[in-house]
């Protein structure tokens, strides 16, 4: 009897369009395992005999309980004993990695810790040759140092400008006649730029995702972070760490709960997600940002929650223990910018007072409670040193209409954490304490005030230890709704914007006196460079698109006008930030109290400077008058035949033309002081 015939007999082999045995016959098929990925090896385990093998059996499934085990095999000698380590055979490789990491170097007594591998370690390490290859040398390539702008021998500060589809980044010396451009670079992003903390990276937006810049005369990409339709990035305080958010939610999820997620934090120097966060919105519908306050140390971050505020740690991105603080109701809270220390301040709640707490981290001990009556409002400020805190408080009567603004004025640093209150009947515009110094200044006007009104600018000092606050001054109708102190301090702009057209008044608190007033029309921005010596009014196109004030003006902390720029479509100017002082504060403190020798260099340094200005200046003269008497010296020659014809003699070989000219006209002077001569002597013999 002949064999039946297969059934796919008939089919090609080689035809590629052909269905498989499998689709054929209506069955599943079956797919080969590649590799060993599912199997782990432990070892040093305690070599044991027959009789206790079960029982070592039964500890390790008990170890490797969180994971779904399919097989465990113990290999032993002809005498029964075990060798020492076993094959565990899981579900799924993800089961294998994880038990890979979370069960390695588990501690089985004190004579035995577990050692957890791959077996595909193995396997890659049986395949190495036995010959010895040697290892192939590449060269060195250092990287790029991202902080060689630091060392400007002029001790200049840069400043990036974004125009139209062009970012340019300039260095900036009033001792020249316009900034000294480093780079200028189409789509360098699609939005807008950030600086990070100390300036050492410049934010970019793309559709794929952030990009950052670096460098000081040239400018590389240092890192590409992959987070499609990013519209918002935020550096934590020391710029380890960057924080984006995207309406779009993100491909991967390492977190527990089953929301999307839309905020990423990245690892700034690996580029790399550390966690990634479901977004968070407020009572409209608003999302929060910045999703996350971070510490002064960046140790850890924190955000709002219904039940308190959610505090992780920054080493783990998990939870600290206990979760955070467990107060409901907070309506704002902010970290102490010297200690791990939050401020919050709790709404009323019926019968219940509002509260300004203070609470330290990560043990949770509140270091201060405030109790407060009849608040509509609290917004917190802290002084840059974090030595003093205020709560700027609006209160209101019986009938919920602000009455009066109290501000609650904390010491910090003494003992207890004393209060004092300033108590303002009047509605209060701007609030801003001096950076690391004891004062601050306030603008408020009359509760009954229409908009546009003049106000009144107010500057008050903490004093020392133990003192109680004082009034410095108070300026009198100044139009003015904002305030900018310089970064060193001493020196304020009083701004009007809005109402008041752009008027500047430069401030001195020292003096109290006004070193100088000006205007930007249409200004809507401010921003003082690090070291206080500059500030620049912007007119960006953002605020008035229509307008053809579009650029910036950058004017001397006294007032001066040093440079004005018109630009179409001009969106920003931002100061590059400088990193914090390397230098004790002792040695600070005595570079302030000798300033006056170290102005003196600095005035010898800009004379030298100044003194090769005027010298290249002459040296371009020089040669541009030069150039002219050359040119004017060969078209003479070239019309030398014109000018004998019209003269009717031939030009002296021995003179300049000039010579010539200068005979030719003195000549001419005495014929008619001659003819003029004649004539007077006939005239006066006549009479």
């Amino acid at each position: 009897m002949s064999e039946a015939p297969s059934r796919i007999s008939h089919l090609r082999i080689d035809d590629d369009d052909a269905p498989s045995e499998y689709e054929m016959l209506g069955e599943p098929e079956v797919m080969m395992e590649k590799g060993y990925h599912k199997i782990i090896v432990v070892d040093n385990l305690p070599p044991v005999a027959k009789d206790r093998y079960d029982r070592l059996l039964t500890v390790l499934k008990k170890i490797f309980a969180a994971f779904p085990i399919v097989d465990i095999t113990m290999p032993s000698g002809e005498d029964g004993k075990t060798f020492g380590f076993a094959f565990i055979e899981l579900a799924n490789e993800s089961s294998a990695e994880a038990a890979v990491k979370q069960v390695n170097d588990y501690k089985l007594d004190k004579n035995y810790t577990l050692r957890v591998n791959s077996f595909e370690e193995f396997a890659k390490m049986d395949k190495l040759s036995d010959e010895f290859v040697p290892v192939e040398t590449v060269n060195y390539q250092p990287p790029m140092d991202l902080y060689t702008w630091l060392l400007d021998p002029n001790f200049r500060d840069q400043f990036f400008c974004r125009f139209d589809d062009q970012s340019e980044i300039s260095w900036f010396n009033r001792n020249e006649k316009k900034p000294e451009r480093c780079i200028r670079k189409p789509n360098m992003t699609t939005t807008f730029l950030v600086w990070s903390p100390y300036g050492t990276y410049l934010g970019g937006f793309l559709k794929q995702g952030v990009v950052l810049w670096g460098g000081a005369d040239t400018w590389h990409y240092i890192k590409k972070l992959s987070h499609p339709g990013v519209k918002i990035m935020d550096f934590s305080p020391r710029e380890g760490f960057l924080v984006t958010f995207s309406p779009e939610p993100l491909p991967i999820d390492s977190s527990d709960d089953k929301d999307r997620h839309f905020v990423a934090i990245w690892d700034v120097a690996t580029g790399e997600i550390r966690r990634t966060f479901s977004i968070l919105k407020d009572d409209n519908g608003n999302v929060i940002w910045p999703a996350f306050q971070w510490s002064h140390d960046e140790k850890y971050f924190a955000r709002l929650t219904a039940d308190g505020i959610l505090i992780y740690e920054s080493s783990t991105f998990k939870a600290i223990k206990g979760g955070g603080i467990k107060v409901a109701n907070i309506r704002e809270f902010s970290w102490s910018p010297a200690d791990n220390i939050i401020a919050c301040w709790i709404p009323e709640n019926g019968n219940i007072p509002a509260k300004i707490q203070m609470i330290e981290v990560p043990s949770g001990k509140t270091v201060r409670a405030h109790n407060l009556f009849q608040v509509s409002e609290c917004k917190l400020h802290w002084q840059s040193k974090g030595e003093f805190l205020c709560a700027k408080v609006d209160r209101h009567g019986k009938n919920k209409k602000q009455t009066c603004t109290n501000f609650e004025l904390y010491r910090m640093k003494e003992k207890g954490i004393p209060v004092d209150v300033l108590t303002l009947d009047d509605k209060v515009l701007a609030f801003a304490w001096e950076p690391s110094g004891t004062r601050f200044a306030i603008i408020h006007v009359p509760f009954t005030a229409n908009s546009g009104t003049k106000t009144s600018v107010s500057f008050y000092n903490m004093g020392k230890a133990n003192e109680k606050f004082s009034r410095l001054a108070t300026l009198e109708k100044r139009p003015a709704n904002l305030l900018f102190w310089s970064p060193t301090g001493r020196f304020i702009v009083l701004a009007g914007f809005g109402a008041f057209g752009g008027s500047l008044e430069f401030y001195d608190s020292h003096e109290n006196d006004t070193l100088q007033t000006g205007t930007h029309t249409m200004a809507s921005q401010l921003e003082w460079d690090p070291s206080g010596r500059y500030i620049s009014s912007i007119v960006s196109y953002w605020r008035h698109q229509s307008s053809l004030e579009n650029g910036f003006t950058i004017w001397d902390f006294q007032g001066r006008e040093l440079l004005h720029v018109s630009r179409e479509k001009f969106y920003q100017l931002v100061w590059r930030p400088r990193p914090p002082a390397i230098l004790p504060e002792t040695k600070i403190t005595e570079i302030r109290a000798n300033l006056t020798a170290y102005s003196k260099k600095a005035k010898a340094a800009d004379a030298k400077r100044l003194g090769e200005l005027f010298e290249q200046r002459n040296k371009v003269k020089e040669e541009q008058r030069k150039a002219f008497l050359e040119a004017r010296e060969k078209m003479r020659s070239e019309l030398k035949a014109d000018r004998e014809k019209i003269k009717g003699r031939k030009e002296n070989a021995g003179l300049r033309w000039y010579d010539d000219y200068d005979n030719e006209l003195v000549e001419r002077v005495e014929e008619v002081e001659e003819i003029v001569g004649d004539a007077v002597v006939e005239e006066v013999a006549r009479n």
